[in-house]
């Protein structure tokens, strides 16, 4: 149980890493559609060790570590918050959206982004 739970977590982890590099780099997905990071979610003066986010250029895992213990608060690396307004959604409207084509379900949304959990 140990090495499988471990692994599933390291790969539900690096999913999400992936999905964030690949919306916020594809050039016509991230004119609509972000997924923020810790420095946008996080005010600085909780970040006391100075994190940014896990892809921010020079990131590394022993700075994520060091957030962990440091920090007052963390950003879960599977939790994604998608913001969603600037394609014209509303974090509800783009639920219903996924709900309806796609199968897929969402229960946390806002004004503008949804949580994509892992």
């Amino acid at each position: 149980m140990e090495l499988e739970g471990y692994e599933l977590v390291n790969r539900a982890i690096q999913l999400a890493l992936d999905v964030t590099r690949e919306v916020n780099s594809h050039t016509l997905i991230s004119k609509y559609f972000r997924v923020l990071g810790a420095d946008e979610m996080i005010p600085s003066q909780f970040r006391q060790s100075g994190f940014v986010d896990y892809l921010a250029p020079g990131a590394n895992w022993a700075a994520a570590v060091k957030a962990l213990r440091e920090d007052e608060f963390a950003l879960d690396a599977t939790r994604l918050t998608l913001v969603c307004g600037s394609a014209g959604f509303d974090g509800t409207q783009f639920k219903n959206l996924l709900a309806a084509d796609y199968d897929i379900q969402l229960n946390k949304t806002s004004r503008n982004s949804v949580l994509l959990q892992n």
